[in-house]
């Protein structure tokens, strides 16, 4: 995505087009790979949603947006008196190691809107070597919708295959149930 520019402040984002969420359990997911000069240079993911904050791109743990990392969130803060465009608040700074998976819950009160997302990346101007920056790589928007319900009618163990309101084993529940697991995939 970016470089880290050396003893350069910068201000860089990869923004998303218009993304349709529908649910409250919408979750985006990515691999992310930094190497930025430790709590100077930082990465931040925001949202741009109509209803928050009158579209301005707002960090993803911002109240106002509701969301919250599930899995490789945010590791340091940046230092409150950098001369960076995000500082004093929690990013993704230092080392990575290599990709690390991250995932966000988008929150509630993106749901029903079309948003956009926006890693964004500052850096502050008193670096004295370059660092290799930040990847982001495979990024995908999920969200599940609860199945119905499935109930288990009758104690014989005859399996049909046909899992209905009036004869449903417990065998065949646990099968309809793995089979609508499998047909989810991920939006590109």
């Amino acid at each position: 995505f970016v470089d880290d520019p050396l003893a350069l402040a910068s201000d860089k984002r990869l923004d998303t087009p218009g993304i349709s969420i529908t649910s409250t359990s919408a979750q985006v997911s990515f691999f992310n790979n930094y190497d930025l000069e430790s709590q100077v240079d930082g990465g931040v993911l925001e949202v741009s949603s109509p209803n928050i904050n009158a579209g301005a791109f707002t960090d993803i743990t911002n109240a106002a947006v509701g969301g919250s990392f599930v899995i490789g969130g945010y590791n340091d803060e940046i230092n409150p008196y950098a001369t960076n465009s995000i500082s004093g608040r929690r990013a993704w700074s230092g080392y990575s190691g290599g990709y690390i998976h991250t995932v966000a819950n988008l929150g509630p009160n993106v749901a029903g809107q079309t948003i956009n997302m926006r890693w964004r990346m500052g850096s502050d101007s008193s670096g004295t070597y370059s660092n290799l920056g930040w990847r982001i790589d495979t990024i995908a928007v999920t969200e599940s919708t609860c199945a119905p319900t499935l109930l288990v009618t009758t104690a014989n163990d005859h399996d049909d295959g046909v899992c209905s309101a009036a004869d449903c084993t417990l065998r065949e529940a646990i099968l309809a149930a793995n089979s609508r697991a499998r047909s989810l995939s991920p939006m590109p």
